[in-house]
């Protein structure tokens, strides 16, 4: 028995409005992660912005046997192992594949994190306000308090990955070399040294941070610098702590400082 007009107009009506559910909800999808992006992430620029936005799509339809999966496969000794790659939320692909981009290969403490998604989300927010480019802190003073901060905690990854950031933005690793006894080197500011005082102080577990010392540190930043400061240096102890407890290995970015601890030699 032939369909009926209606029944035909009907069933291409349905099609177009399963059609039009479909391209919505890959248009909020993408308008969400660009604006996650651009506000979320200040650092982030327009330009990588849209081309993140635009690898979602791409990356979503990755098959899980993608090159990316076969290029690094889930090999670790780290107390808890990271996910096949297949396993995690297909929103957080574009984020693998910037880190794929910038260094690589996906960073270890990223497939960690990302073990809970939202959790990863909240992180890369944090992290990536802490070090926008608008940041009152020079890039080279954040880098000198992660790497710091990442020694005392005996981190590894953090060390490896942070002093290489540090040679780019200082321009040799002379810093980076002198960093675990900064207390006798002439390479640093006062500025950075009052820094570095601050960071120990708020790091190490039996100091703390005195009436004298916040007033010498004001003496180089005002309060919305500090909270910055004090918001970075928080955060760095809880990422390298992070990475310490699960046994996160270095990854080769740059070599590792081998000088006197100075909480070995206290």
């Amino acid at each position: 028995v032939a369909k009926s007009p209606e029944k035909k107009g009907t069933t291409k009506r349905t099609k177009s409005t399963k059609e039009k559910k479909s391209f919505s909800l890959c248009s909020l999808c993408a308008l969400w992660f660009k604006a996650f992006m651009l506000f979320a992430i200040p650092s982030a620029g327009f330009f990588e912005a849209t081309v993140l936005n635009a690898a979602l799509f791409s990356l979503a339809r990755l098959p899980y046997d993608s090159p990316i999966d076969a290029l690094h496969p889930v090999e670790s000794d780290m107390h808890v192992p990271e996910k096949p790659r297949s396993a995690y939320p297909f929103w957080l692909k574009p984020f693998f594949w910037s880190q794929q981009r910038r260094y690589g290969k996906v960073l270890k403490p990223g497939l960690l994190w990302a073990r809970v998604p939202r959790l990863f989300a909240a992180v890369a927010m944090l992290y990536g306000v802490l070090d926008r480019k608008s940041s009152p802190l020079t890039p080279q003073l954040r880098s000198l308090i992660t790497v710091r901060v990442s020694q005392i905690n005996w981190c590894a990854f953090c060390v490896d990955i942070n002093a290489m950031t540090l040679a780019k933005r200082s321009g040799s690793t002379d810093k980076v070399d002198a960093l675990p006894d900064w207390q006798n080197s002439t390479l640093f500011s006062e500025q950075e040294r009052a820094a570095l005082t601050y960071a120990e102080a708020m790091t190490y577990s039996d100091r703390q941070v005195t009436p004298e010392l916040m007033t010498q540190v004001k003496q180089h930043f005002d309060d919305d610098t500090l909270i910055e400061l004090t918001g970075l240096i928080a955060f760095q102890n809880m990422s390298s702590k992070f990475n310490s407890a699960l046994d996160v290995p270095a990854e080769g970015f740059c070599r590792i400082p081998t000088g006197n601890d100075s909480r070995q030699t206290e």
